[in-house]
C-alpha cells in the first residue's frame, strides 16, 4: 500500500507482492534441510569422519545448488497492481528476472464499483476489497485483518476512480 492520501492524477498502488516467502520455503525444503540431513548422516559413519565426510557433503551441496539458484530467482520476482485514474486503467505488472516485466491493462470502464466485504472464510477470515465488474464478477484487490482498513481502501479507490462503493463488512 502507498500509505496516506493520493493526490489526483497520481497512480494508486493497490497491492505489491514479492517472492521472498516462496524463496525462503524453497531454500529451507530443498537446500538447507537436505544438506543438514546429509551431513548428519555422513558424519555418523566412522569411515566418513574428517575430510572424506566434508568432501561428500560438498558434493551433495553441489547437487542442490540449482535449487539455491531457483530460490534467488524467486526472491527477485515481484508484481504490483496500480490504479491509474488519469488513463482510467487498472494495471498489473509482473516481473521475473529471466524476462522483461509484463504489464496487463484493464480499462476501468469494465468495472461498475468497489466492495469491501468480510470477514471472508476463504481468505482466512480477512476483510476483502474487490472491484466489481459490470457483469457482477469480483476481482479481489487486497485483504486486510482490520475492517476499517478495508473500508478506507474501498473508499479511496471509489474516490480516485469515480466508481460506486458498497460495504458488506460485518
Amino acid at each position: 500500500m502507498d500509505g496516506g492520501t493520493t493526490p489526483a492524477g497520481v497512480p494508486l498502488l493497490l497491492r505489491r507482492q514479492n517472492g521472498r516467502i516462496g524463496a525462503l520455503v524453497l531454500l529451507a525444503v530443498f537446500v538447507v534441510f537436505p544438506i543438514v540431513s546429509a551431513a548428519v548422516s555422513i558424519f555418523e559413519v566412522d569411515a566418513m569422519r574428517g575430510w572424506r565426510g566434508a568432501l561428500a557433503t560438498l558434493k551433495f551441496a553441489a547437487l542442490v545448488a540449482p535449487f539455491a539458484l531457483a530460490a534467488v530467482l524467486v526472491w527477485r520476482s515481484w508484481s504490483e497492481l496500480t490504479l491509474d485514474p488519469v488513463a482510467r486503467l487498472l494495471r498489473h505488472t509482473s516481473h521475473r528476472p529471466w524476462r522483461r516485466p509484463v504489464t496487463t491493462d484493464l480499462p476501468l470502464g469494465g468495472f461498475a464499483g468497489v466492495r469491501a466485504d468480510g470477514p471472508d472464510r476463504t481468505m482466512g477470515g480477512r476483510y476483502v476489497v474487490s472491484l466489481v465488474a459490470s457483469d457482477g464478477e469480483e476481482l479481489a484487490v487486497q485483504a486486510f485483518r482490520a475492517p476499517d482498513e478495508a473500508v478506507a481502501l474501498a473508499a479511496r479507490i471509489a474516490d480516485v476512480s469515480g466508481l460506486w462503493v458498497r460495504s458488506g463488512v460485518k
